[in-house]
């Protein structure tokens, strides 16, 4: 009886723990408030929960509409941010195209943290959005030129959904798109 209770007590540690290192911090990329990326980056979420994956989510959309004064004023208010970074190995950007590249908001928040090492060696991926058939591809390939030069591992799979107004209809993501995500989250969990 005592052998089986402590193997449950045991198992139960053993997964927090796994959990707890195993995190994965998501970035949702555009401080648009209400934006499709939030959405998407809560749905990346529910999967990676249901793969009993612990993470966070940065959801751009919270930082203050002159953020880029206030920030760039006092960097402590980058503080709690760049902790949240710190405290994970694995990170997702879900990232809109904006004009042929990711959001100003992005690169913006991503020149207030710490360099050069912030991104060294975390593994980085990618979920490119777009109203076009490129699926962020452009953003996607601009992100994976800052991270490359920044020292971080970037995942193979990158996720695009093009069409986002087809392809995310009533705040249902098509089920291909699902299955995407599900492979990305298969590759960033090991």
């Amino acid at each position: 009886m005592i052998f089986f209770l402590l193997a449950k007590i045991y198992k139960t540690f053993f997964n927090i723990f796994l959990m707890q290192n195993n995190k994965i911090l998501i970035i949702a990329g555009t401080n648009r408030p209400n934006s499709v990326s939030g959405k998407i980056a809560k749905i990346y979420q529910e999967l990676l929960t249901k793969h009993d994956i612990f993470s966070e989510i940065i959801d751009l959309s919270v930082l203050p509409s002159n953020f880029g004064e206030a920030y760039f004023a006092d960097k402590s208010l980058f503080k709690a941010q760049q902790e949240t970074i710190d405290n994970h190995q694995k990170v997702i950007f879900v990232v809109p195209e904006y004009n042929g590249s990711f959001p100003g908001a992005l690169k913006s928040w991503l020149d207030g943290l710490r360099y050069p090492d912030t991104w060294r060696n975390k593994m980085i991926g990618f979920v490119g959005i777009s109203s076009g058939d490129q699926g962020g591809l452009l953003a996607i390939s601009h992100l994976t030129d800052i991270f490359m030069y920044a020292g971080a591992n970037i995942m193979g799979l990158k996720v695009r959904i093009p069409f986002i107004k087809k392809n995310f209809e009533n705040e249902i993501l098509a089920s291909s798109f699902v299955t995407y995500l599900e492979k990305q989250v298969e590759g960033i969990k090991n």
